[in-house]
C-alpha cells in the first residue's frame, strides 16, 4: 500500500505518526481496484501515555462506487460528503453515488488498547532547572527543558520491534525564542520555524533533550514518527557519509598545502629581493675594485642575473598559486556548505554506520535457515507436492530467500509456483488465487506481507491452507509455524566476529558470511491456527 503522510494539529502536547497499517485487512473492491492511502495518528498527553488513534484513509476510487474495508473501529466519520457507512462486524462498507470524484476519504477511530507502540515514551519538563508540569508551561519565560525517553516496547510485535525506525521532532518558532540547545540532533531552518530532529534504529534507546530560552513560550507539541528502514538505506547513508568525509578531509589537506606554498614563495620572494639591494651595494663597490677583481665582478654579475630570473619566474608562478589557493577556497566553502547542511547528522551518522554489519548479518541469519524450514513444511505437510511461493517483487531480499526455497524445493523433488505481488493492494487477489492450486504456502521475511499477514491469514485458514512463514512475528499474526532467528545466539555471534575484527586484525572483507544452524534457531507454532487447520502438530521436531 502506497502511504502518504497528512499533518494534523495534535490536541496535546504530544503525537506520534506510526508509517504503518493497525492489522486490518486494507480496503480492495472489484477490478479495477480501488488505491489507498492511510496514516495512523496516535495523540498522547502530555507525559507520553497514549490518549487516543485514528487512522485517516484517502481511496482512489478508479471508478468503483462500492467497496469494503476490514477492521474493527469505535467511530467512522466521513470526511467528504454525507453518505453514511454500513458497519458490520469487523468491516465497513461504503456505497457511494455515481457522480463521485476525486479522492474519498473518512477517519476511523480505534481502540486505544489495540494498539502497541514499538516504543514506550516518557516525557517530562522543566523551568529553570526545576520539574514542571506541561500544561503549566504556555506562556512561561525563561529556559523551557524537553526531555523525551524512548524505551524499546517488548510487547510489540517482532517485525515492528526489529524493523521500525524512530524519529523524535520538536518544531521551534526562532520569532518567539531568543536560543535553543539540543545536543546530538539534527537540526533544520524552515523560515523562522527550525526543526529539531533526533534519530533511533529499531529497538534502540533514546533519551533526547531539548532546551529552549524565550520570553513566552508556545509550541505545536512534540512529534514522534515511526517507520520502516531498509538495508539498502543504511548503505546510502553510510556510503554518502564515507564520501563526505574523504572530500572534506581531502578538501582541508589541498587548502592547508596551497596556503603554506603561497606563503613559502612570499618569504622567497622577499628574500631574493633583499638579495638584489644588496647585490645593488655590491655593484657600486665594484666601480671601486681594482680591474684585477673584474673576474669575480663578472661572477657577481651572473649570480645577479640568475636570481633576477629565479624573482621573474617565481612572481609569475605566484599569480598561478593564488589562483590555485582560490579555487581550493572555493571548493572547501562547498565541502563547507555540506558539512553545515549535515554537520548534525554526524552522530546519528556515526550510530547507524555502527549497526550497519548487525542489521546485515541479522538479513543474512534469515535467509541462512530457508533448508530447515522446507524440512518444517515437508514434516507438518507429508504429502505435499506443490508449494505457492508468496512475496513481494520488489523486496531484494525476498527474493534472494526465494531462489534458496526454490533450490531446497528441487532438491525435495517439491512443485512450486510464484505468487507476487507490488503493493498491499493485490494481496487478497493474490492470496484467493492460490486456493485450490497449491497444497501450501511459503512467505519469506517479506516487509510488505510481514504488514499484511493478517489479510493472508483471512483467506488461508478460512480454507484450509497452511501458510510456513520466515519469522515469529509473522506466525503471531496467524500463519502456521517458522524456525525464527534466536536474535541472543544472533547478537552472541555478531560479537564473536567483532572481537576478531577489533583485537585479532580480521580483515572484514575476507570473512566469511555467518549463518545460525537450525539447531540455534527457535521452533515457533501457532496452535490456535493449527487446531483451525485441523493439523496435529504435537510431533514436530524441536
Amino acid at each position: 500500500m502506497k502511504m502518504k503522510y497528512k499533518r494534523i494539529m495534535a490536541a496535546g502536547m504530544v503525537f506520534v505518526m506510526l508509517c504503518t497499517g493497525t492489522g486490518s485487512a486494507p480496503v480492495y473492491g472489484a477490478q479495477p481496484s480501488v488505491d489507498v492511502d492511510e496514516t495512523m495518528y496516535v495523540n498522547l498527553d502530555y507525559y507520553g501515555r497514549v490518549d487516543k488513534i485514528n487512522v485517516v484513509k484517502g481511496v482512489g476510487l478508479n471508478g468503483q462506487t462500492e467497496f469494503t474495508d476490514y477492521g474493527t473501529y469505535e467511530n467512522v466519520i466521513n470526511m467528504s460528503n454525507s453518505i453514511e457507512p454500513v458497519l458490520g462486524d469487523g468491516m465497513v462498507t461504503w456505497q457511494l453515488p455515481e457522480d463521485q470524484r476525486g479522492r474519498f476519504y473518512f477517519k476511523c477511530a480505534v481502540d486505544k488498547g489495540m494498539m502497541v507502540l514499538p516504543w514506550d515514551f516518557d516525557v517530562s519538563y522543566k523551568l529553570n532547572g526545576v520539574p514542571m508540569d506541561g500544561d503549566k508551561l504556555a506562556g512561561a519565560s525563561g529556559l523551557i527543558e524537553i526531555n523525551v525517553k524512548a524505551e524499546p516496547n517488548d510487547n510489540a510485535g517482532e517485525y515492528y520491534r526489529n524493523n521500525m525506525m524512530l524519529m523524535v521532532a520538536v518544531p521551534v518558532d526562532m520569532g518567539k525564542c531568543y536560543s535553543v540547545e539540543a545536543e546530538g540532533s539534527q537540526t533544520q531552518n524552515l523560515g523562522e520555524t527550525t526543526a529539531v530532529v533526533f534519530t533511533a534504529l529499531p529497538g534502540e534507546d533514546g533519551d533526547y533533550t531539548v532546551r529552549i530560552g524565550t520570553d513566552s513560550f508556545e509550541t505545536t507539541g512534540v512529534i514522534m514518527a515511526m517507520m520502516p528502514g531498509t538495508v539498502e538505506d543504511l548503505e546510502h547513508i553510510k556510503d554518502l557519509k564515507e564520501a563526505k568525509d574523504t572530500w572534506q578531509d581531502a578538501g582541508d589537506e589541498l587548502y592547508d598545502s596551497l596556503e603554506q606554498m603561497a606563503r613559502s614563495v612570499e618569504d622567497m620572494r622577499q628574500g631574493v629581493g633583499q638579495v638584489r639591494t644588496g647585490l645593488d651595494s655590491a655593484e657600486i663597490a665594484r666601480q671601486k675594485w681594482s680591474n684585477s677583481k673584474d673576474s669575480i665582478l663578472a661572477g657577481n654579475d651572473q649570480t645577479l642575473a640568475s636570481l633576477t630570473s629565479v624573482s621573474q619566474q617565481l612572481e609569475t608562478m605566484i599569480p598561478h598559486l593564488q589562483t590555485a589557493k582560490e579555487s581550493a577556497e572555493v571548493i572547501h566553502k562547498s565541502m563547507g556548505d555540506i558539512v553545515n547542511t549535515m554537520g548534525e547528522m554526524q552522530d546519528p551518522l556515526r550510530k547507524l554506520h555502527t549497526r550497519l554489519n548487525n542489521i546485515k548479518s541479522s538479513a543474512e541469519g534469515i535467509s541462512g535457515n530457508i533448508p530447515e524450514l522446507m524440512d518444517l513444511m515437508q514434516q507438518i505437510i507429508p504429502d505435499v507436492k506443490k508449494v505457492g511461493l508468496l512475496y513481494c517483487s520488489a523486496e531484494a531480499n525476498s527474493v534472494l530467500q526465494i531462489d534458496m526455497a526454490k533450490e531446497a524445493l528441487d532438491t525435495a523433488g517439491i512443485e512450486y509456483e510464484d505468487y507476487t505481488v507490488s503493493n498491499s493492494n493485490e494481496i487478497p487477489t493474490v492470496v484467493e488465487s492460490m486456493v485450490g492450486n497449491v497444497d501450501c504456502v511459503y512467505t519469506p521475511t517479506d516487509n510488505m506481507i510481514a504488514a499484511g499477514m493478517a489479510t493472508v491469514t483471512m483467506v488461508t485458514n478460512e480454507n484450509k491452507l497452511p501458510v510456513i512463514c520466515g519469522e515469529k512475528g509473522m506466525v503471531d499474526a496467524g500463519g502456521l509455524a517458522t524456525y525464527g532467528i534466536d536474535y541472543y545466539q544472533l547478537g552472541y555471534m555478531t560479537g564473536e566476529q567483532a572481537v576478531k575484527i577489533l583485537t585479532e586484525g580480521a580483515d572484514i572483507s575476507k570473512m566469511p558470511i555467518g549463518y545460525l544452524d537450525a539447531s540455534k534457531c527457535e521452533l515457533s507454532v501457532n496452535e490456535e491456527t493449527a487446531q483451525t487447520l485441523g493439523i496435529d502438530v504435537s510431533g514436530l521436531e524441536k
